[in-house]
């Protein structure tokens, strides 16, 4: 279903938007945070991506009505889901439940910038 792979790709969430800083442990902040639907007007749930001020970052994804049992790319693109820019980074190729539902948090890795 070539609809369901591109959801892999729209998960290649844009560039994030400016969020008030939010403590996560002592030293570690949130720099940035982006939250958007995934699918057509949401239907296959909801993605978040967060940067910290480590360089490291985090993507958690909550999906469903997805192909059962089946492996997604999931990455991070500069653009938009319809216009995709350069790859980012990937964040790995998380496997649906048999029920086609997805609900990993995964760190992404650190692009080697700060």
């Amino acid at each position: 279903m070539r609809c369901a792979r591109e959801i892999a790709t729209c998960v290649a969430l844009v560039a994030a938007v400016l969020a008030p800083p939010t403590t996560l442990a002592a030293s570690v902040r949130v720099e940035s945070a982006w939250t958007g639907s995934v699918g057509a007007s949401g239907a296959n749930g909801r993605a978040t991506v967060r940067a910290f001020d480590t360089g490291a970052g985090s993507v958690v994804l909550a999906l469903e009505r997805l192909a059962p049992s089946t492996g997604y790319a999931v990455a991070i693109h500069r653009g938009i889901c319809g216009s995709l820019g350069t790859r980012i980074v990937s964040v790995g190729t998380p496997k649906t439940s048999a029920s086609g539902t997805l609900a990993p948090s995964r760190p992404a890795p650190s692009t080697g910038s700060g």
